[in-house]
Formats: C-alpha cells, sequence, structure tokens
C-alpha cells in the first residue's frame, strides 16, 4: 500500500524517557539545509545520538530549552513500502581518499531510500595510487585500471596517498555543508560499519604470514574495526588462522556476496557489495527498483 506525503512514524527514544513537543526529521533536513528526500530523512534517522547532541539541537532548535525533552518523529516523503522488509548487507569496497564521497553519499542514500532496513560495510583502504592524473571517471579508484588480480602483485606497493576519507578535514569541509550533522549520520550512523580491505589492496595469499597478519592488523586498527574484507576477495589458510587468532571477522566472498553489477538484486538474498567508482546512485536505484517489481 501506498503511504500518503504526511505518513508520521512515532518513534521511541532510546532512553526510554516520555518527552515533550515535537520535532519530525523533514523538519531538521530543512533546517539543516539538506535534501529533503527519503534517503536523507532515514540517514538521519539511522544516528540517534543526534538528537541528544547538545550543539545540534541548540544550532537547529533554539526553540528548546535546555532542559526539555522532547520527541522525535519520523516523516518520509516518499513511500518506501516495497523494501521495507529487506535486512541485507550492501558492502562498498575500495573506500579510499580518492573515493568521491558525494557519489558514496549518494549511493548510501538510494539504497535506504527504498531498501531502510540495510546496513552497510565500507571497505575501507589506507595505501591508495595517486590517479589525479587519470580522467575523471577512473579517479575514484585505488589503483590504474590497467592492474588487475592477475598483476604482479609487488606493483601494488608503489602507492603514493595515505590515509582515511572520513577524517580528512579538507575532504570534510569541501563536501559535508555541516560536519556536526553530516559526519554523524554518514559515519557514525548505526547502519553503517567501517571495515578493513587491507593495507594494501593486494591478493593476501601472494603475502607471507607476516606480511598478511602487519597489513590486517594494521588496516583493522586504522579503520577501528575488528571485520576484514580480503582484497579481490582472495584469502587463504593463514588468512583465517591471523583472523581467528585476533578475534577478527573474516568476510569470505564465498559465503554468499553477490556483485551488484553482474546480478540483478532479489530481495530474497542478503549480501551484495559494489563500488562506488564503478556506478551511480540512479544506477543502483534503478537496479533495485528493477529487483523489486519481481518480487511484488
Amino acid at each position: 500500500m501506498m503511504m500518503p506525503l504526511d505518513t508520521i512514524f512515532p518513534f521511541i527514544a532510546p532512553d526510554g524517557n516520555s518527552y515533550v513537543g515535537r520535532v519530525d526529521l523533514v523538519e531538521i533536513c530543512r533546517r539543516a539545509d539538506l535534501p529533503v528526500d527519503t534517503g536523507t530523512c532515514i540517514a538521519v534517522h539511522g544516528s540517534l545520538s543526534l538528537f541528544g547532541y547538545r550543539p545540534v539541537r541548540e544550532r537547529y532548535f533554539p526553540e528548546i530549552a535546555a532542559g526539555d525533552k522532547y520527541e522525535y518523529e519520523m516523516r518520509t516523503p516518499t513511500p518506501f513500502a516495497r523494501g521495507s522488509l529487506f535486512r541485507g548487507t550492501f558492502r562498498i569496497d575500495d573506500v579510499s581518499l580518492n573515493t568521491d564521497l558525494a557519489r558514496l553519499q549518494a549511493i548510501v542514500a538510494v539504497v535506504r531510500s527504498r531498501l531502510p532496513r540495510a546496513r552497510f560495510l565500507l571497505a575501507i583502504s589506507p595505501l591508495v595510487h595517486d590517479l589525479s592524473a587519470e580522467p575523471e571517471a577512473e579517479q575514484g579508484r585505488i589503483f590504474p585500471r590497467i592492474l588487475n588480480a592477475h598483476s604482479d602483485h609487488r606493483v601494488f606497493f608503489r602507492v603514493d596517498r595515505a590515509g582515511l576519507p572520513y577524517v580528512s578535514q579538507e575532504v570534510q569541509e569541501a563536501y559535508f555543508p555541516d560536519i556536526e550533522i553530516i559526519y554523524d549520520y554518514l559515519i557514525n550512523a548505526s547502519d553503517i560499519t567501517p571495515v578493513s580491505h587491507g593495507l594494501l589492496h593486494v591478493d593476501h595469499r601472494l603475502l607471507d604470514r607476516g606480511q598478511q597478519e602487519m597489513s590486517i592488523l594494521i588496516s583493522c586498527s586504522l579503520a577501528k574495526s575488528k571485520i576484514f574484507v580480503p582484497p579481490f576477495n582472495k584469502w587463504n589458510a593463514a588468512t583465517e588462522e591471523i583472523c581467528r587468532e585476533h578475534g577478527i571477522e573474516l568476510v569470505k566472498w564465498e559465503d554468499g556476496w553477490k556483485h551488484a553489477g553482474h546480478n540483478g538484486f532479489d530481495p530474497a538474498h542478503d549480501r551484495y557489495y559494489l563500488h562506488e567508482h564503478d556506478t551511480t546512485a540512479e544506477q543502483i536505484g534503478a537496479w533495485i527498483d528493477a529487483g523489486l517489481e519481481v518480487r511484488t
């Protein structure tokens, strides 16, 4: 059933308190100059810490006194009923300093708008090649297109850039018009988990055990994660042993991960992965819609 434009979803605060006053997500988006669309509303909804974050409350809702309690509601400007039962995970690989964060956010938002219960793993690569001289369409990759899983693995060691995309002040200021809100709901949202994609994007089977251990432990530490997604989906017994020894979850392609570019979307399947640099929000939206239409 289609939901009317002004549908209100009551929401109970996580602290269990009763609240007075009313603050809805559409109003939060408007006051923060964010897009008033379903994806943004769901994204804001995903980080409940926003509503208890005093600087945000004082900045955007000065009419609420410091000691007042208030309730918050979720109002979506567009319906998303068909995909509301999907509870699977989208893994976005190769997130790095080269990633176009605006494009990444658009992809996350369009998935949220159709599949509000979806979760995301952002697989982060801290050491990447500088592709600023490449054509614009190639600059979001983490190594030149000419390289692949069959290349001499040592060429992947010749990196030029080091860092984490979501802690770059320059990127935040350039992309995030309001760091207080956007940083929280894009990076720290309850439906997003940063994970390791290795210190270097290289087939870890071609590294000795010590090299693998260094790559996995350092990258997990930088990503503040206990989850490792092996580059090229390649791993071996040593990878598994290292992860087990250090209490790290090893994400295995063999567990049913499907690439969004090579498989149709099926809401009954719960694991998909993609790359920001080789798709668009519009393409992902159309891909999900087609799968939901088939299942309707």
